[in-house]
């Protein structure tokens, strides 16, 4: 039995809707995955620019804060050690 009418376009926008979620979820798992590839990488400035960039379409986007932090730990971290202490 074939869906008819409305439920025909019902089901349509619900494949529409999915295929689109999909795709929006996949592009922030990838920029995601290229911000850490970026940062293994030791560019250090271009994976910060990426989880921002993350971070401005989700603001909960876990993995973007995760590697936010780590950057600020690391390169932060380390110019503040720096002015502390003086640079060697």
């Amino acid at each position: 039995m074939k869906p008819t009418g409305t439920k025909r376009l019902k089901l349509k926008c619900d494949i529409l809707l999915s295929n689109y979620a999909l795709k929006v979820n996949l592009r922030r798992y990838t920029m995601a995955e290229k911000a850490r590839l970026q940062m293994m990488g030791g560019d250090w400035d271009a994976a910060l620019e990426t989880a921002q960039r993350i971070q401005g379409s989700d603001s909960q986007n876990i993995e973007a804060l995760r590697l936010i932090i780590f950057y600020l730990l690391s390169c932060e971290a380390g110019a503040y050690t720096r002015q502390l202490f003086g640079s060697t």
